[in-house]
């Protein structure tokens, strides 16, 4: 009796056993099924929130790109027109102007810069120093010194200041302006109304 009752204890025991692990498998599934959807949705959050700041950044820094790139496609130093004189000034200053054709732009920049404090009327100097801050990279201080050579109603410089004005416009993103500018100057006679309609075209 006592080995039947032993043997019984035993059975039950199993068959417990084999429930708890039914249930607890289970509940292992259950929980499993239940962490699967958490993960689907972390992932696709991670997912869209990536998305999102690609299509932010693109957005941001797409265009500013594609205005550098426009900017690179039309700016040209402008000529030296003093490369034939043989004033005072142009002797004075020739190593700023041999540094400019050399395309050495911040080096005559610095020479330049000593040329507009020496003779700050002298129009000429303050154009080449903007051409200078505007090819070195410096696009906001080429915008005031162009403005202020404008300013000035030099007839050998207004025109082309207004040119690169608007370039340097494009290349710090100011659509509007460089839009706004441009299309004076397509109406206008300045030597530079058929590139202003071009590049009016691409912005």
């Amino acid at each position: 009796m006592l080995i039947l009752s032993v043997k019984g204890l035993s059975n039950d025991y199993n068959t417990m056993k084999s429930s708890l692990e039914r249930k607890n498998n289970g509940q292992e599934v259950e929980l499993a099924n239940l962490r699967t959807p958490g993960r689907l949705v972390r992932l696709l959050t991670v997912i869209m929130t990536v998305a999102v700041l690609w299509a932010v950044t693109h957005l941001i820094f797409g265009n500013k790109a594609s205005g550098v790139s426009l900017y690179q496609v039309y700016f040209q130093p402008f000529t030296n027109v003093l490369k034939t004189g043989d004033g005072y000034d142009y002797q004075k200053y020739r190593h700023a102007m041999d540094l400019y054709e050399s395309g050495n732009y911040k080096a005559a920049m610095i020479k330049f810069e000593e040329a507009v404090i020496d003779d700050p009327g002298n129009t000429t100097w303050q154009f080449y120093y903007a051409i200078c801050q505007l090819a070195s990279g410096n696009t906001e201080f080429a915008i005031a010194d162009f403005q202020e050579v404008m300013q000035l109603n030099d007839p050998a410089f207004s025109a082309p200041s207004a040119w690169y004005l608007g370039l340097a416009y494009v290349k710090a993103g100011q659509k509007a302006k460089a839009q706004k500018l441009f299309k004076a100057i397509v109406s206008s006679d300045l030597p530079y109304k058929n590139k202003a309609a071009e590049i009016l075209k691409k912005l």
